[in-house]
Parts: structure tokens; C-alpha cells; sequence
């Protein structure tokens, strides 16, 4: 059996809203106070907070959650949460970050509720020369299938009634 270590593993939640709310991205006095409010208690202060600029697709809110290596972007029409490093997180209340976010929210708002939650699971894994090698030796040919590199990247995507899984040697 090949043993494969694990190089990074990255986390991604969208929750895709069922209205859009673009107003507080345009006004976001009120979502800035919600969020100081709701994830102060992950350490973030309003120097974490920022807007960035652009089309009313691409304009949002954004917060760095640095206990948790984690970027919150909420845009006019979803929200994503994105954890850079999430073997770094073991033992972390991951999900409390994400319910904290829209309990927050929904009292800003009742009409901020989710047509849509998806989770998004991306690894790097590396075969190990000695086991790469091996693997290579029992067969005279190298399998189409096996790559030429000893890098993988996996990505798993988890959305109501459907999972994908995709695999892509880098």
C-alpha cells in the first residue's frame, strides 16, 4: 500500500444567499458592527475588516480571521469562507465561525438566509520518492494513469444531493 502525505489542505464554505442583500455591501456600517460583534471572539478587531471595490459582482466585505488562518468575503449574493491552512485548525471550533457568522446575519436581517450551503475540501498530497518509485518499478510501462509528478491535488465538493471528487497531478 502506497502511503501518501499530506503537503496542504484548504477549506472553502459558500453559502449562496436565496435574496441578494448588495445594500449593506454599499452601506456596510451596520455589517462591520455585526461582524466586530460576532467574531471577537476569534480575535478579530476592525483593523481585519476591508471593503474591496469593483463591479457590484466582485464588491465586498472581508474580514481576516487570523486564529483561524481564514478569510470571510461576504458579496452582495453569497458568502464564502476560506481557510488557508486547515490542518493547521485541528481541534478549532471551525464550524462555530461559519454559524456565528449567520446568526449574525439573520438578525441584521431576516431575509439573509441560504438558498445554498456548499463545502469545498482541496488536499496537495505527495507520494514519497521511495514509494513513487516502487510503484513505477512493478510495471515495465508507467500506467496512463499515474503521473509523471509526485504531487496530487484533491478536491472534494460537498453540495445538497451532490458530491464531486476530482483529482489533478500537478
Amino acid at each position: 500500500m502506497t502511503q501518501l502525505q499530506m503537503e496542504n489542505l484548504t477549506l472553502t464554505y459558500e453559502g449562496v444567499f436565496a435574496t441578494p442583500m448588495f445594500s449593506l455591501i454599499y452601506s456596510p456600517g451596520l455589517l462591520f458592527d455585526l461582524l466586530l460583534e460576532n467574531l471577537e471572539v476569534f480575535g478579530c478587531t476592525a483593523a481585519d475588516l476591508d471593503i474591496e471595490d469593483g463591479e457590484p459582482a466582485d464588491r465586498a466585505v472581508v474580514c481576516e480571521i487570523d486564529e483561524f488562518d481564514a478569510r470571510l468575503t461576504i458579496h452582495g449574493d453569497r458568502l464564502e469562507v476560506f481557510f488557508g491552512d486547515f490542518m493547521a485548525t485541528p481541534g478549532k471550533d471551525v464550524s462555530g465561525v461559519v454559524e456565528k457568522i449567520w446568526s449574525g446575519l439573520e438578525r441584521l436581517n431576516a431575509r439573509f438566509v441560504a438558498k445554498t450551503h456548499a463545502v469545498i475540501l482541496n488536499a496537495e498530497l505527495r507520494i514519497p520518492d521511495g514509494s513513487y518509485q516502487a510503484i513505477l518499478d512493478r510495471s515495465r510501462v508507467r500506467p496512463s494513469c499515474f503521473p509523471a509528478v509526485r504531487i496530487l491535488q484533491w478536491s472534494i465538493i460537498c453540495q445538497p444531493n451532490q458530491v464531486k471528487v476530482t483529482a489533478n497531478p500537478t
